[in-house]
């Protein structure tokens, strides 16, 4: 359970605009930026927003359902770039037959570039 320190005593509902104040019952959403760590540990870099909802406004909202996504960290950042990197090597020898060049000509962004026009006349159902 959190503790929110407001800055001032009242404050008032998102959805509706009634005043809240102490002794009101209120559903929070915060919207933070986080980083998550090895060990299933998340800190907060900052915190953006905080949505209050009256009483009378909470139950018209899923709160369960509200999913903003997750950022990438640097590690799913090196990973994408590695994967990459792998999938352009693996398909090398593959683009170098279709092109009759050797592979040790093909530049990644060719390569690349060939595995795109691939994806892109499987979706347009070109042939």
């Amino acid at each position: 359970m959190n503790i929110h320190e407001l800055h001032k005593p009242y404050t008032h509902c998102t959805r509706c605009g009634c005043e809240v104040g102490p002794g009101s019952r209120t559903t929070t959403v915060e919207v933070k930026d986080e980083i998550w760590k090895a060990g299933a540990t998340v800190s907060t870099v900052s915190a953006k927003v905080a949505l209050v909802f009256c009483a009378k406004c909470s139950p018209l909202f899923d709160f369960k359902r509200v999913a903003l996504g997750r950022r990438l960290t640097e590690d799913d950042l090196v990973v994408q770039e590695a994967a990459e990197s792998a999938e352009i090597e693996a398909a090398r020898p593959a683009v170098a037959a279709k092109l009759l060049v050797p592979p040790d000509e093909l530049t990644a962004a060719q390569i690349k570039g060939w595995l795109l026009e691939q994806v892109a006349s499987e979706i347009f159902g070109e042939s």
